[in-house]
Order: structure tokens, then sequence, then C-alpha cells
């Protein structure tokens, strides 16, 4: 049966944010999209389920959309005087890769299904601005994961393993092409890392190992921001970049893409996909790991 026609509830939600404008061609194409993406092929290398491959699919569908002649909006107010975007949010974050503590390193495997199945939801908050060719972001956001793994060494048979992770950037950027519909920016900016790790190694013949270690680090990074007001309602963005360049950590690289649909000027909500990879390995404390999911931003601009 149609994966889409069995759920009224998922139909419903997304035909209200459709809007009349890509209502009858997006459904149409996600029905087809989700069928054909159902089969464990279409998983991605990096543990990225099909959700991923759905919210891409979607962004450029909308992009096409645009691109066949549908009215672009105006943009929201002068952009001679600065306008500022409010966007608190949760992200759906899994986990995956390796964190080490005093020569013992474990592997993570928590992909953002599971986060999503337990609830695991990340609190974050972004605050935005925009002046003409001008542009400027600060993010905050906070993630704590526990789980239990089994290993397989001669000392220990299970450990559990507890991240608390607090995640603060902020960049500048400058717009070197476009308008103030659609465009691009240079980014420069800084990301602050504070990790607090514990592991805890349990066996039936050893006593046990407690582990813990915490770290902060501020990562330079460099990259592109793309936007585009895809008509009235709709619009895109999406962020590439990367950092670390062993200041802090020995590399980072970032990706986000996300629509958002505004209801008024004021508020939209928004639907995205973050990941972001750091590899820090310095004094026998590792955390070499790529945290990725969907979030739900709610906008307020003013």
């Amino acid at each position: 049966m149609d994966i889409l026609q069995d759920n009224d509830e998922v139909m419903f939600v997304f035909r209200f944010f459709t809007g009349r404008y890509t209502r009858y061609n997006i459904t149409v194409a996600i029905r087809v999209i989700a069928d054909w993406s159902r089969g464990d092929s279409m998983r991605i290398r990096t543990g990225v389920p099909h959700l991923a491959f759905l919210i891409g699919v979607l962004i450029v569908l909308c992009a096409l959309q645009s691109a066949h002649g549908f009215p672009m909006a105006t943009p929201p107010g002068q952009t001679a005087r600065w306008q500022y975007d409010l966007a608190p949010y949760t992200w759906f974050a899994g986990f995956t890769d390796d964190i080490g503590l005093g020569g013992q390193i474990v592997h993570i495997d928590h992909n953002f299904s599971q986060a999503i199945r337990r609830l695991d939801i990340a609190p974050g908050v972004r605050w935005s601005g925009w002046k003409k060719t001008q542009y400027f972001y600060i993010d905050g956001v906070y993630l704590h994961h526990t789980d239990d793994i089994a290993v397989n060494t001669p000392d220990f048979d299970q450990v559990h393993a507890e991240m608390k992770v607090f995640l603060l950037e902020g960049a500048y950027g400058y717009r070197f092409f476009g308008n103030d519909c659609q465009g691009f920016h240079a980014l420069g900016g800084l990301r602050l890392w504070a990790l607090d790790n514990t592991l805890d190694f349990q066996s039936a013949l050893n006593p046990p190992l407690h582990l813990s270690g915490s770290k902060t680090w501020v990562d330079p990074f460099i990259g592109l921001d793309y936007y585009s007001l895809l008509d009235h309602q709709w619009s895109f963005t999406g962020q590439g970049d990367i950092g670390g360049f062993g200041v802090g950590s020995k590399w980072s690289w970032q990706i986000y893409a996300g629509v958002k649909y505004a209801f008024t000027y004021n508020f939209s909500l928004g639907l995205a996909y973050r990941a972001i990879k750091v590899n820090y390995d310095k004094n026998d404390f590792l955390y070499d790991v790529t945290t990725q999911g969907p979030l739900i931003t709610f906008d307020f601009t003013y």
C-alpha cells in the first residue's frame, strides 16, 4: 500500500504546509519518491536513512518549481536597515564514530532514527541578522547522549557511555553574488566545543573501570551560505563549512540544508537537516564523531 496514504495525519500536515503553489506537484512527487526509496539499496554509506534522501529531494523539487516561473516573494522589509530572526529549534541528533578516554576507544552507532524513537531531543536556538550585503548568525545547542554498548575486549564485556556536548558558533557573512531574493554569502566564524564524556566499563570477571574527561576548544571555520526565496511563502537555506585546521581540532566540517514556510511575515516553521563532523585527539581524549539528524525550527522575524 502507499506509504503516505496509510498516514492521513502525514498527508494532512504535508498538504497544509505545501501551500497553493506546490500542493499538487510536490505531493505527487514525494509519494512516488517515497515508494522508490523504501528499498535498503537507498541507504547511504554514512548511515543516513531514507528521510535524509527525501528531504534532499524535497529541496530540489522546491528549487525546480521556483525556476519554472512561480512568483518570487518580495524581500521582507527594507534591507537598508538591520532585520533579525530568532529561531528556537529541536534537533533529533544521532551520533556515530569513535570516542576515547585514557587509551580506551569505543565505537558509537546511534543514528537519528533511534534518536526520534527515544525522543532524544537536543534543544537549540539560532539568532541571525542581515542588512544589504551583510549577514551574521549565532547558534547554540546542547546535546546529551547515553548508551550501553557491547565491547569485545579481553578485559570488559560492556561499557556505559555518556556524552554531554555544548556547541556554540558564530559567523559573519558577506554577499558576493546575488540579490535580496537569492544569493551566496562567504562565511568566516568560530565554533566553541565544550565536552564532558564518561565511560564506565563493566565485566563479569574484572572490576569496573571508570573514565571521565572534559575538554573545551575553539575551531575557526570558513564556508558558504546560500539562500533563496522560492515563492511568497517558501524559502530555502543551505550552508557548508570546513574548519579546525589544527587550531583546536584536527579538522571539522558541517552541512546544513532546510526549507521554511512563512505563515506571516513574523512567523515561520522550518524543516532542515544538519550534519557536523569533528576530529579531536589530544592528551588521551578522543572525539571523532559525526552528529547528524533532522531539526524543526520555529522562526520569529522582526
